[in-house]
């Protein structure tokens, strides 16, 4: 895999370490941390990452508006959206706002590269769980 510069922002420090473990282990650089969506855009002004791994839930900045910013502000920004949430209206609004990405964390282990890879491949990345949103989200995608 290509080195790719990253931001992991999770507000659960245990679920960045894994995030973290996980692309360092295919030689991604992670360039900073972030707990919330505040976080994660100052993060992203300071080291301008390739992408961001940017958590739907989140305190005081959830995923979605720091989405909404960071599609505006860094339209060359990569952007995977990872969240517990499975549900299609989760993937439908992130796609929405710009997400190039959704995966559904406990599936990281084993989409975490595939998903990276494609999104930095200019494809569209859905996790395997909610990838038949496309079926309910009338031809979205």
């Amino acid at each position: 895999m290509v080195s790719v510069r990253l931001i992991i922002a999770d507000d659960d420090p245990g679920i960045r370490y894994i995030l973290r473990s996980i692309v360092e282990g295919f030689g991604a650089e992670v360039l900073a941390e972030a707990e919330n969506g505040h976080h994660a855009i100052q993060q992203t002004a300071l080291h301008k990452p390739q992408l961001i791994l940017l958590d739907v839930s989140m305190p005081e900045m959830g995923g979605f508006p720091a989405l909404k910013y960071l599609r505006k502000a860094y339209p060359e920004l990569r952007i995977l959206m990872v969240s517990e949430y499975s549900q299609n209206a989760y993937v439908r609004e992130a796609l929405r706002l710009g997400a190039n990405g959704y995966l559904v964390k406990s599936y990281c282990a084993s989409e975490l590269r595939p998903a990276i890879q494609a999104i930095m491949a200019g494809r569209t990345f859905v996790s395997a769980p909610v990838a038949n949103y496309q079926s309910t989200a009338n031809g979205a995608m």
